[in-house]
């Protein structure tokens, strides 16, 4: 019995630190409550110093609290948190502010008497408020501890959701909005990019390889070409001598993935989702290890949780330690994951933060 009693703070620590790995992190009742009101104190404070010179930046205030904080809860941002990280709860803050931000602007904009530009500032603000606010948060209830971000195998009912017609539909919606978003954007960029390319070395600007897609089927990923026209399609590997200088700025800077937009638009692929892989590489996968295939669940993506969690340039046999991370944004994926990791990848893209 005295054994028991003394091995009881072990096995009291041991529970939290292997509760501290979870994730998502479920938040208690009391948590909650907490969040919910330093949530709405710090939009009501933020947003009535960006409209202090509107007319009724008391209602507009109000409004903000209400519209923002509803879409924190709509989106499940009061019940859980998928941080993998402290800063990432600065990418689900911003998810839950984008969220709010097209009725906000629709709404303030009907009543009048309130800029765009004091709107949107109000919004930058509240986005900035909530993220510090939630990272502090974090910290104070996990510490250091970093969890996994990754499991062994997707649930029925994750299998079921990813196959419905609400599921596909807003996928799709949200693919389309994106790829049309970037494209302007990206246009210059790609022109420049081809150019380079076609200078440096002669073959086909663009690259095109079979790949593995949702439900096995097969399509032909567009990327731009970063090797010699006659490097093959063995696996790239770090110092490979087959990569041309372009090349090797298109793959540090993911300039090459920006032509996959047009797979995007066909259907082929989704802006975030597990990786496509080569036929041949992904019949041996699926070969070695039983869970591969669920990963074809949904849709492949440009980018996913498994590249920004885990090692993005690997070889055929670290694949099996990369599964899991595909296999966590299989069984979790939902907009608002889509939107905090499309968020996370632009940052880590524009700050070289990439793995």
């Amino acid at each position: 019995m005295m054994e028991s009693r003394l091995d009881q703070p072990a096995l009291a620590a041991a529970r939290a630190a292997q509760h501290a790995e979870k994730l998502p992190e479920h938040l208690t009742g009391r948590r909650r409550a907490v969040l919910f009101g330093a949530d709405a104190a710090i939009i009501f404070a933020c947003s009535l110093l960006a409209l202090s010179s509107a007319p009724n930046a008391f209602g507009g205030a109000v409004l903000m609290v209400v519209v923002i904080c509803g879409c924190f809860a709509l989106c499940g941002l009061y019940r859980r948190s998928y941080a993998v990280r402290p800063h990432d709860e600065a990418y689900y803050a911003c998810t839950g502010v984008l969220c709010g931000a097209i009725p906000v602007l629709l709404i303030l904009a009907a009543v009048g008497q309130i800029a765009a530009g004091e709107i949107l500032l109000a919004l930058a603000l509240c986005a900035l408020g909530t993220s510090v606010l939630r990272i502090r948060l974090h910290i104070e209830r996990r510490g250091a501890a970093v969890p996994r971000a990754g499991i062994g195998t997707i649930t029925p009912r994750a299998w079921h959701d990813r196959e419905s017609v609400g599921y596909l539909l807003g996928k799709r919606l949200f693919d389309i909005a994106v790829a049309l978003a970037v494209l302007p954007l990206a246009a210059p960029v790609m022109l420049v990019a081809s150019i380079a390319i076609a200078a440096e070395s002669r073959g086909p600007v663009f690259f095109r390889q079979r790949r593995v897609g949702r439900d096995g089927r097969i399509f032909s990923v567009i990327k731009f070409r970063t090797m010699r026209s006659d490097a093959g399609s063995e696996w790239a590997r770090p110092g490979d001598t087959r990569i041309t200088k372009i090349g090797a700025l298109l793959r540090r800077t993911s300039i090459d993935e920006l032509p996959q937009l047009i797979n995007v638009l066909k259907g082929e692929m989704s802006i975030v989702g597990p990786r496509p892989e080569m036929v041949e590489f992904a019949q041996r996968f699926a070969a070695e290890l039983p869970s591969y295939d669920q990963r074809h669940v949904v849709t492949p993506g440009i980018t996913g949780w498994a590249q920004l969690y885990g090692k993005r340039n690997l070889q055929p046999d670290e694949v099996a330690s990369i599964l899991p991370y595909d296999l966590f944004y299989v069984e979790r994926s939902s907009p608002v994951l889509d939107t905090a990791i499309l968020l996370k990848t632009v940052a880590e893209v524009l700050f070289h933060r990439a793995v």
